[in-house]
């Protein structure tokens, strides 16, 4: 409708099926999951099981859309990625997955700039979320804000079971003394969703690098859990509780 047309980013996905009878079970969790995924205004899901016309896709598209012997296929078309990006398809002839939460995952960047939106489909994912607090327009944080998100950026990949993303406006600033961050001070990064009695941030007083934001990624919440510092330097500090959220 009107709001998804009018939306900064939308997702759209469609499945390509060529043999209805066959694939009944996939179309079924097609549609089990559109119905969980209702809650996303900026998500369109559509499909495809007239045969000849799916055949003209695969023809067309290959294995740009398509598994190189599959032609069952679901595909995710995300407008805020470059023309001529990758593209996310799964095909759906292989071992099943849970397609809601593939959707939401194929929805998101690996480092995703964060909006209501965005933060909507990673909380449904019930996932750690690492996300930057930056400012790239003060001339005092742009460096530091910059040099944040290029780390964030390299190491993401090999943190597949956190999602990352950043904030570069000040939409979020009301969530930030919830999740432990004190003051003004740019940039900040922090667990965006802890436990109730931790909060899980990176000290402004270490450097921004790659070996202390993997080291905060890997300790960062054991550590918390346990009131114990992250880096060997710090001192202790009690737990503090969040459970006002």
């Amino acid at each position: 409708g009107r709001i998804f047309d009018e939306m900064e980013k939308v997702t759209r996905v469609i499945a390509f099926v060529s043999d209805k009878k066959e694939h009944q079970y996939e179309l079924k969790q097609l549609k089990e999951a559109a119905k969980e995924l209702g809650f996303r205004d900026d998500l369109r899901i559509a499909k495809i099981v007239n045969k000849d016309l799916v055949m003209e896709y695969k023809e067309e598209m290959g294995t740009k859309w398509f598994d190189e012997g599959s032609t069952n296929s679901m595909v995710v078309f995300s407008s805020s990625k470059a023309s001529g990006s990758p593209l996310n398809y799964y095909d759906l002839s292989s071992e099943t997955v849970h397609l809601s939460y593939w959707i939401n995952s194929a929805s998101i960047e690996h480092v995703e700039k964060m909006n209501v939106f965005s933060v909507q489909i990673m909380e449904s994912m019930h996932m750690p979320m690492y996300v930057a607090f930056v400012d790239v327009k003060k001339k005092k944080y742009v460096e530091r804000s910059n040099q944040l998100l290029q780390v964030i950026r390299k190491v993401a990949y090999d943190y597949p079971y956190f999602l990352f993303g950043y904030f570069d406006d000040n939409s979020y600033d009301a969530k930030k003394n919830l999740i432990g961050i004190e003051g003004e001070e740019m940039p900040q990064f922090a667990l965006f969703n802890p436990p109730n009695n931790v909060t899980v941030v990176f000290p402004t007083d270490k450097e921004i690098n790659q070996e202390n934001i993997r080291l905060f990624l890997d300790n960062g919440l054991d550590a918390a859990m346990k009131g114990e510092p992250i880096f060997k330097d710090q001192p202790k500090k009690k737990l503090k509780s969040n459970k006002s959220k």
